[in-house]
């Protein structure tokens, strides 16, 4: 966004246009973030979070407004919404703060601070199970993550990684067995129950922590794409998030805390845990190779690693077929050690032409 059109936005909303832009990073979105440094200390905000890259003119089609308005009206920590510039496509929002939970479960862990991580990730959790209690608006009542949804995006990981294969000359790694597990698990999660507010995309680098280090006010971002799921889905994408330094023992004890604090009727579908973390994994791994193959934002490739092993994890714990277990070898045996070579020889040839 040009720095006119900030301070045109700025200047409507009747704010003081003597910012410093900063560019905020934000992974695998079209939208584009900046913080806007008020440089003159009366003013009635510090810094502000500009939201760009909306469709034009912006008249709410994601429902972001709408959700946030009402996550905001029942206490939820999301940023509040300052103003909607309609014709630039963008949204001033509050700042939640620049450090975010991954970061912070990243220091606690390095630095031996156990129970700092612990009171962390259970306030994440605690943000969770309020969402679950919420009867959701009709932006998100109207949208389910049935069969169709979640078939779906093993569809997008099956695609990214056949054109992966072609363009590597590799061997596409989805047997007949695998294929007909994963139609089988969406199926089953599909038709299961009960279904909840679910924020969708629900790990660390989406929680935000200003403040008291012991303490931090917690800021829950990226909540645009909410809709009905079954309450073990954010849970999953937080325990099992790829850039996370969550352990295989923490994930244990994250769990017994969730489970403590919900129904009976959840409490008996522990098993289900492990099938949804199986699926947002796989979805994931999808999403990583695409960047990686596709949009060639090679970053992403370190991120498939850790996927990897997470979704072996969850295969042993929940006893899923060889299937499963054979892509995972596969991907790691032979797959991505080609497609490191491909983003080697890609970043190479960029740097020669610099």
């Amino acid at each position: 966004m040009l720095e006119a059109e900030v301070h045109e936005i700025l200047d409507a909303a009747r704010l003081p246009t003597d910012v410093r832009i900063e560019p905020v990073r934000r992974e695998a979105s079209a939208r584009h973030y900046l913080r806007l440094r008020f440089l003159n200390p009366d003013s009635s905000f510090k810094t502000l979070i500009l939201c760009s890259g909306l469709e034009r003119p912006y008249r709410d089609q994601d429902h972001f407004v709408e959700i946030a308005r009402f996550l905001q009206a029942h206490e939820i920590p999301v940023p509040r919404v300052v103003a909607v510039a309609e014709e630039l496509g963008a949204i001033l929002l509050s700042d939640g703060g620049i450090e975010d939970l991954s970061g912070a479960l990243r220091e606690a862990r390095e630095t031996d601070q156990p129970v700092r991580f612990k009171r962390l990730l259970q306030r994440a959790i605690d943000q969770i199970q309020k969402m679950q209690k919420l009867a959701p608006p009709a932006a998100v009542g109207r949208r389910l993550f049935d069969s169709e949804k979640l078939n779906s995006e093993m569809e997008f990981l099956f695609s990214n990684l056949n054109a992966c294969c072609v363009g590597l000359g590799a061997r596409p790694p989805i047997t007949f067995e695998f294929s007909i597990f994963v139609q089988e698990l969406c199926e089953t999660l599909g038709r299961s129950g009960p279904f909840v507010f679910t924020h969708r995309d629900y790990h660390g680098r989406n929680i935000l922590l200003r403040g008291d280090p012991e303490t931090p006010d917690l800021t829950i971002i990226d909540f645009q794409d909410a809709r009905m799921g079954l309450p073990w889905y954010d849970l999953a994408s937080l325990l099992y998030d790829p850039y996370s330094r969550i352990t295989h023992a923490d994930r244990q004890e994250a769990l017994e805390y969730f489970l403590e604090r919900a129904s009976p009727q959840l409490k008996k579908q522990r098993g289900y845990f492990y099938a949804v973390a199986m699926q947002r994994l796989l979805k994931a791994l999808g999403t990583y190779i695409h960047q990686v193959f596709v949009r060639e934002h090679h970053a992403y490739l370190d991120s498939i690693p850790p996927t990897l092993e997470r979704l072996e994890e969850v295969i042993q714990l929940a006893h899923f077929p060889d299937s499963a277990y054979l892509l995972v070898s596969t991907l790691r045996g032979s797959l991505i050690p080609a497609l490191r070579h491909w983003v080697e020889r890609k970043e190479e040839a960029r740097l020669s032409h610099i």
